[in-house]
C-alpha cells in the first residue's frame, strides 16, 4: 500500500508510534483542535511581508541585519521524495534562504511569546526533515536551516501606538540522515502490526482510562 506522509505525520511517529499507525493506516487522527486565527493571519502577513523583497537581491530590513543572503526567487509549493518501496514525503515550506556562497537552507516562520532558549526537538526534527527534502530534490544543501521568531516587543508603556513585533534569526544546524532514518523507521511501523503507545502519550492514556472506565462494573 502506498503511504504519503508530510512533516507533521513523522513528528507524531516521534511522538506516539501508536498514535501514527492510527493516524496512517487506520485514518484515524489525534482529536484536533482550533488553532487561533490569530497566527494564519500573522503568517499571511509575514509571507506578503517577504515577497516584496524575493525578486531582489536585498532581505527584508526585519532580519538584513542579522544574516546575510536572499531569498530564493521560485519557491516550489511543494517537494517531495518517493522512495523505492513507494512511499511519498511531501513537505511545504514557509521560505528557502540563499547563502552567499550559492547554497540553500529551509527558512521557517514561528511565532512565540518570547526568543525560544532552546530549539524545540519537533521544529529541529522538520528543519531536518526540510534539508532532507531539499537534498533530495537537488538543492545544494549546507545542513543548515534558518528559524524566524516572531514575538510581541515593547508592549509597555507604547500600546496605545499599536503591538510590535520583533524577530529573531537563529541558524540550526540540519541532519538529513537522521530524518532518513526517522523515515524508514516509520515505514516499517505501517508495515507491521499495531505498535506499542508511547509511555507518555496522553491521548493513548485517555483512551486507555476511558476504556477501562466505560467496562467497569456499574457504569
Amino acid at each position: 500500500m502506498q503511504y504519503r506522509l508530510s512533516c507533521s505525520k513523522l513528528i507524531l511517529f516521534q511522538e506516539c508510534p501508536r498514535c501514527f499507525w492510527l493516524s496512517v493506516k487506520q485514518g484515524l487522527p489525534r482529536p484536533a483542535h482550533p488553532l487561533p486565527s490569530l497566527i494564519y493571519a500573522l503568517d499571511f502577513a509575514i509571507k506578503n511581508y517577504f515577497n516584496k523583497y524575493r525578486q531582489t537581491a536585498v532581505l527584508p530590513p526585519l532580519i538584513s541585519l542579522q544574516i546575510k543572503g536572499k531569498l530564493l526567487n521560485d519557491i516550489p509549493k511543494t517537494l517531495q521524495y518517493k522512495k523505492e518501496n513507494g512511499v511519498i514525503l511531501n513537505g511545504r515550506l514557509d521560505d528557502i534562504f540563499v547563502f552567499e556562497n550559492g547554497a540553500v537552507a529551509p527558512l521557517d516562520h514561528k511565532t512565540r511569546s518570547k526568543p525560544p532558549e532552546n530549539i524545540h526537538i519537533a521544529h529541529q526534527t522538520q528543519m531536518d526533515i526540510y534539508s532532507l527534502l531539499l537534498m533530495k530534490n537537488n538543492y545544494q544543501i549546507e545542513n543548515k536551516a534558518i528559524l524566524l521568531y516572531f514575538y510581541p516587543d515593547n508592549l509597555e508603556p507604547y500600546l496605545h501606538n499599536g503591538l510590535s513585533f520583533s524577530c529573531k534569526v537563529v541558524q540550526v544546524k540540519t541532519n538529513p540522515s537522521h530524518a532518513e532514518e526517522l523515515l524508514n523507521n516509520a515505514c516499517n511501523i505501517l508495515d507491521g502490526p499495531m505498535p506499542e503507545s508511547n509511555t507518555d502519550c496522553c491521548f493513548c492514556k485517555w483512551t486507555q482510562a476511558l476504556t477501562e472506565n466505560t467496562h467497569s462494573p456499574g457504569v
